[in-house]
């Protein structure tokens, strides 16, 4: 049997600190004959005396003093070993791999991110920006952890929580009709549809507003069919060409003499996050889940 053991080492610290076998007792949840014995036995195996009973009181010999001192090393080890439990218990021993769709980034998800890093210093993230379909490709893989996107999407293989949601607005530059207006509806924008941007039919982002209203997948400006949207902006303010945008796209960009209209009633899309079912990941993952429905709610 070692002579040494981390529960002689705790009821040794605790008799040192609070001068008393009771004392000790107390503070560990422990008889004081378990107390009394574990001493015992750790004097005798170390054939050293640790304390004597002078006054009422358990004093430290010069050979506790120093062994005293030289526990904080063992508790110092206990303590880095427990944090390291507690993260694994968590899910940040290693980085959570996040990633999410480029309108989300700025505002959402570094939100989130700053939260986490508050509450826990430790904790350590791998960031990256994709659209939808990467995303659900990299889950399945297991190459992230977490996305976070928007819109229409399918994947009935991972878990998908809706976290929140946005709506549409207009991004006209200054040599537009719009650009002076101070809402739109969509029946005007569908009657001016040939002036507007295409929406591409198969993003995630733009099915709502093509499954409800067709014709601007059919009959926008063929001249600029807009897959990215962070383009938006600078094809709206250089060509003049108006576009359906996401308002977390928008953001708080400078838009200079652009203007982001309302597009009344509004359309609203759904956030999603998506991780993989049974992640080992998961508790860490719920509590981004959180987060996230707390900074889109915001």
């Amino acid at each position: 049997m070692r002579s040494v053991t981390l529960q002689r080492m705790e009821v040794f610290r605790a008799i040192f600190e609070t001068e008393s076998i009771s004392g000790a007792a107390r503070r560990l949840g422990l008889s004081q004959p378990t107390v009394s014995r574990h001493l015992k036995d750790f004097q005798a195996a170390m054939d050293t005396e640790f304390f004597v009973f002078i006054d009422g009181r358990m004093q430290p010999t010069s050979a506790g003093r120093v062994l005293y001192r030289e526990s904080d090393l063992l508790r110092e080890g206990a303590d880095r070993v427990e944090k390291t439990l507690q993260a694994i218990r968590r899910g940040s021993h290693r980085p959570l791999s996040l990633c999410c769709v480029a309108g989300l980034a700025e505002q959402v998800l570094s939100g989130v991110i700053a939260a986490r890093i508050q509450k826990f210093p430790d904790e350590r993230f791998d960031i990256a920006v994709a659209g939808a379909a990467e995303q659900i490709r990299k889950i399945r893989e297991s190459v992230i952890d977490l996305g976070v996107m928007i819109g229409e999407v399918s994947c009935n293989d991972l878990t998908k929580v809706k976290v929140g949601q946005g709506h549409y607005v207009l991004v006209t530059g200054p040599g537009h009709r719009f650009h002076a207006e101070a809402s739109l509806t969509w029946e005007a924008l569908l009657e001016a549809r040939h002036e507007l941007a295409s929406l591409p039919q198969n993003s995630p982002m733009t099915l709502p507003v093509v499954t409800a209203f067709p014709a601007f997948a059919e009959d926008g400006r063929d001249t600029v069919i807009l897959r990215n949207l962070q383009l938006a902006l600078p094809i709206a303010a250089h060509l003049g060409i108006p576009h359906i945008l996401d308002n977390f796209s928008v953001g708080d960009r400078r838009l200079g003499d652009c203007r982001v209209i309302p597009i009344e009633p509004a359309l609203s899309f759904p956030v999603w996050a998506v991780h993989r079912p049974g992640d080992r990941n998961h508790g860490l993952i719920r509590d981004c889940i959180q987060l996230l429905r707390r900074v889109l709610a915001g």
